[in-house]
């Protein structure tokens, strides 16, 4: 009986807890309701090996919920997921529904996506590795040439759709500046991506080796 009788401040804690669940989840739902339409990021889901050529960055999506969630909603809370299920190259079609959106809470719910039909191009993903050439900006100092310069290392690999990739002949670094140089001098660089859906694989970075003589060398010019 002892153990029965102090078991009741549990349950009576328990119920006052659910009680206040209850009141805060009707007190929510009898807020003013409001709409907010922002853009949101597009993130897709492809097959492996898969990859656009050309890709909507951001869809509007119009959220309804309480007035207190529609104030805390920020954009970078919002995500649109992509399923994409082709599994070959070509031309694909994919039509946007709510369960799609990725929400903060519960407690708001999609009312409208703009646009929601994306077209795709997919294009199968290949790596390849090309030369990396140094790319020089500037004037050296007075009187000093350049006489020769070169990454190190000299390539690198970049992955991407095969379309884009296959085209590509080499790629440059950031430019080095010449500015105020008189001597032979290094300097770590990026591998600069040649498009926005070519990725630089490795090395990210490269030295550039900048060799400069002084007047009246007799040294030419190279790359």
């Amino acid at each position: 009986m002892r153990e029965r009788n102090s078991a009741w401040p549990y349950r009576i804690l328990a119920g006052l807890i659910a009680l206040g669940l209850w009141w805060t989840s009707a007190a929510e739902k009898r807020e003013p309701q409001s709409e907010r339409s922002l853009e949101a990021s597009v993130t897709y889901n492809l097959p492996p090996g898969l990859v656009p050529l050309e890709r909507v960055e951001k869809v509007r999506v119009v959220v309804r919920g309480s007035n207190r969630e529609i104030r805390r909603l920020r954009p970078f809370d919002v995500d649109v997921q992509v399923p994409v299920l082709q599994t070959a190259t070509g031309r694909v079609t994919v039509n946007l529904t709510e369960e799609d959106v990725v929400l903060p809470s519960d407690a708001l719910t999609v009312v409208a996506i703009d646009p929601k039909t994306l077209t795709l191009q997919l294009d199968r993903e290949v790596e390849r590795t090309l030369p990396v050439f140094v790319e020089l900006g500037g004037e050296p100092a007075a009187g000093a040439i350049v006489t020769s310069y070169r990454a190190v290392p000299s390539t690198a690999r970049v992955a991407g759709p095969s379309t884009v990739v296959q085209a590509l002949r080499r790629l440059v670094t950031a430019r080095v500046d010449l500015d105020g140089h008189a001597f032979s001098f290094e300097k770590q660089v990026a591998v600069v991506s040649p498009d926005l859906l070519v990725r630089v694989l490795a090395p990210g970075t490269v030295t550039a080796q900048v060799e400069i003589s002084q007047p009246g060398s007799r040294e030419g010019t190279q790359r």
